[in-house]
């Protein structure tokens, strides 16, 4: 993409966010028929509903710019499909997301250079065009049933479910070990409770049922049920393979990982997590004194792209790093499968589970 327009997108995203909202509104005619799509319905007094839509556009921005960035547009129309999803689910309509992305469009149509002006615009109209097809709302998020899908353990993943979401961390731990004590390997649980479990709150969140506070509560109660069950471990034989896990700086989300830093470890690996938001050169310091014999990334959000690139560019830049194999992982590399290598990594893992097999590749000499 040009420079320019990379440079404008990222620099000027707030700035060109409020320009986008100030013409929604100007495209109206009046202030309400954009408050009308907020999904609380009502701007308050302090008219906080102006600056709601600016952070929610400069999201946008700033994920078009990455995906312009490295030549991926499917990064900004998944980002466009969360967001449909987002009012489908919650009932509100999406004519509010179609007018700010018209308003985008005109801003960034009188604002950008000619040069990759109508490349960043196309990739506007193709999300434009995606939310003008009609989508029942009722099918935004299919059935909990279907979501939680069967297994043999689908009892044992509605209790861990139920007690997070009443905020009983303890019982939930308690219904696990019993399953563990009982014979269920950890790696079961992990694959067949807490991940659905976790991908469940996450859906739950997005449809409104319920909130933020609840959604933490079950992160962190997840992340201590984890610590606990780490005494439980019964790995492999140890073998002279390392894995080193880190989410790149800015990224907090670190419950995924953790689970790929846990199975490697039960499968007999040496596995150092150095946990979430991990600076490039803290990450490069560890691994000069470790060094690992791979090195797993994840990077969660569209947003999160840029720095991944930037963290594997710097272990690559260090000599006696650059031998080592780098896994990426995260909702956009497996948006887009070809991702990795534009960030110059040397696979990426969909799953905690597939992160453990490609590892396994990676360092028996073979690329994937």
């Amino acid at each position: 993409m040009s420079q320019a327009v990379n440079e404008i997108l990222t620099s000027s995203s707030g700035v060109l966010a409020r320009w986008t909202v100030e013409r929604q509104v100007e495209m109206n005619g009046r202030k309400q028929s954009v408050m009308s799509c907020v999904a609380d319905g009502e701007p308050g007094v302090d008219g906080s509903w102006f600056d709601d839509w600016a952070q929610d556009t400069r999201g946008r921005i700033e994920a078009l710019s990455v995906a312009m960035e490295f030549a991926s547009p499917g990064l900004f129309l998944s980002e466009i499909e969360w967001a449909r999803s987002a009012f489908g689910a919650r009932g509100v309509p999406i004519a509010g997301l179609v007018q700010n992305l018209s308003a985008l469009r005109e801003v960034l149509a009188t604002r950008l250079p000619p040069q990759g002006r109508d490349e960043t615009i196309q990739i506007v109209d193709r999300g434009l065009s995606m939310l003008s097809r009609e989508v029942d709302p009722s099918t935004c998020l299919p059935p909990v049933e279907q979501r939680l899908g069967p297994s043999d353990h689908s009892l044992l993943l509605k209790q861990y479910l139920v007690a997070m979401l009443e905020s009983r961390r303890d019982d939930a731990y308690q219904a696990v070990l019993g399953a563990v004590r009982s014979g269920v390997s950890i790696s079961d649980v992990y694959r067949w409770v807490i991940d659905p479990a976790m991908v469940e709150i996450g859906h739950m969140w997005m449809n409104g049922e319920i909130g933020v506070g609840e959604e933490h509560f079950a992160t962190s109660g997840t992340q201590h049920v984890m610590a606990r069950l780490h005494d439980h471990f019964k790995a492999a034989p140890r073998r002279d393979k390392s894995v080193m896990c880190a989410t790149v700086s800015g990224d907090l989300h670190e419950v995924g990982l953790r689970m790929v830093a846990d199975l490697f470890e039960l499968s007999g690996w040496t596995s150092m997590y150095l946990g979430a938001s991990m600076p490039a050169f803290a990450l490069i310091e560890s691994a000069r004194r470790a060094r690992p014999t791979l090195i797993a990334l994840s990077a969660k959000l569209v947003h999160h792209v840029r720095e991944a690139a930037n963290t594997v560019r710097a272990i690559r830049d260090v000599p006696e790093l650059d031998d080592i194999p780098i896994m990426v992982g995260g909702r956009p590399f497996v948006t887009d499968m070809d991702l990795y290598l534009k960030v110059g990594a040397d696979a990426c893992a969909a799953t905690a589970w597939e992160a453990v097999e490609i590892g396994e590749r990676l360092t028996s000499g073979l690329r994937t």
